[in-house]
């Protein structure tokens, strides 16, 4: 699932391709990691992969992101970067 990651300062959205909802709420892990970024602004684009049993699951397995209510902790979810759209120091 191709999500966008904005981050300024101590904040980070990650918002969906489609209807641009911050998801952020659901990702507390990748929040952190985006907020140990060595930088003060960021925007990045990104996969979500979710893996299960060592072999990633198809797209269809991401669509809960958009309507999950409750936040991705226990599962294994790989972001791929594929592009950085900027970058602040």
């Amino acid at each position: 699932m191709r999500l966008i990651i904005h981050r300024k300062g101590d904040r980070v959205w990650i918002f969906t391709e489609d209807k641009k909802i911050n998801r952020a709420d659901a990702f507390p892990e990748i929040v952190k990691e985006v907020l140990a970024l060595p930088c003060s602004e960021v925007i990045l684009d990104t996969e979500f992969v979710l893996w299960e049993e060592g072999k990633p699951l198809p797209r269809l397995a991401m669509v809960g992101l958009v309507t999950r209510k409750e936040p991705y902790i226990k599962e294994d979810v790989r972001v791929n970067v594929h592009d950085i759209l900027w970058w602040k120091p």
